[in-house]
């Protein structure tokens, strides 16, 4: 498999009120489509301390290469304190954490060089001045030949109109939930069960967007591309435990069948079901002796 997919971002630890599990969601990504066969160089930053180390292990204990991690002397590792409410998770990041202090340096450049087929960031990566900094060197790069993909995450205190609208006028693919649809498009109408049309072309238009992949929640997902508009229902999860890191699932399947020439509808089911089954878990990341990989590998390469 010649594809390469190189993804910048934070990786840090979920600390939920029972425990805590390694996240963040570029690193979820990054994780499942190397779980799933293809080569992923995976691009983050960690402090010098025990989680940090933890990471480190953990990521090594997987296939990901330890030269794409860089080490942070001043600042400590990353850790989102999510709370579980009735009307979802409340996330509280902590602010100027090692993965806010990522370099630039050459290896980066080199990895962009490269021209992998797929370029993943998320929004998140600019919400501090240095972060700022790196995305305004990764914009001046040539990326003709690469697909670049941003995942919008709005936490509170960690974006601007700014910097939504410079990730967005940098990538190809677009995804995003319904909530981050209505804050960055045209008004979305909640009340009359249409899906929001309008809205999605009017982000796919205004920043020259290729594909948008929007996920609803129960609601299910869309997908749109200049041409179409394709929809698929959502899945139950049983039993439902927490969502986070479901919309990280559902975006890594999501590029798994872009890259591998699936149908969109194919496409769309896989993202679902694995979606719906990150639901039924704590935590963004499979347990140690799933067999879910192993499954949706099989399934993906079928075609």
């Amino acid at each position: 498999m010649n594809i390469m997919i190189v993804v910048l971002g934070e990786v840090l630890f979920d600390i939920f009120p029972d425990g805590m599990v390694i996240g963040g969601a570029p690193f979820n990504f990054a994780y499942h489509l190397k779980k799933l066969g293809f080569p992923v160089q995976f691009v983050s930053r960690i402090g010098r301390d025990s989680m940090g180390q933890n990471i480190l292990d953990f990521i090594l204990s997987h296939g990901f290469d330890p030269d794409d991690i860089q080490k942070d002397d001043d600042h400590e590792t990353g850790t989102v304190q999510v709370q579980v409410t009735d009307n979802g998770h409340v996330f509280h990041i902590t602010p100027d954490a090692a993965w806010d202090h990522l370099e630039f340096n050459g290896k980066v450049a080199e990895l962009i060089l490269n021209e992998p087929d797929v370029l993943y960031f998320g929004s998140l990566i600019q919400r501090t001045p240095n972060g700022g900094h790196f995305f305004k060197q990764l914009a001046g790069f040539n990326l003709g030949h690469t697909d670049v993909f941003c995942d919008i995450n709005l936490r509170k205190n960690a974006y601007s109109r700014e910097t939504v609208q410079s990730s967005m006028a940098l990538c190809d693919i677009l995804k995003l939930n319904l909530d981050e649809l209505d804050k960055t498009s045209i008004p979305v109408n909640k009340t009359n069960g249409n899906f929001p049309k309008k809205p999605i072309h009017h982000l796919m238009h205004s920043h020259n967007i290729k594909e948008v992949i929007l996920t609803m929640g129960s609601m299910g997902s869309l997908w749109a591309d200049k041409n179409d508009l394709s929809y698929f229902g959502a899945m139950v999860p049983k039993p439902f435990v927490d969502s986070v890191g479901a919309g990280d699932a559902y975006a890594a399947v999501a590029v798994a069948g872009r890259l591998e020439g699936l149908p969109v509808n194919k496409t769309m089911a896989l993202a679902s079901r694995f979606s719906s089954y990150i639901c039924s878990i704590k935590g963004a990341l499979p347990p140690g002796d799933s067999t879910i990989y192993t499954t949706l590998k099989k399934e993906i390469e079928a075609g």
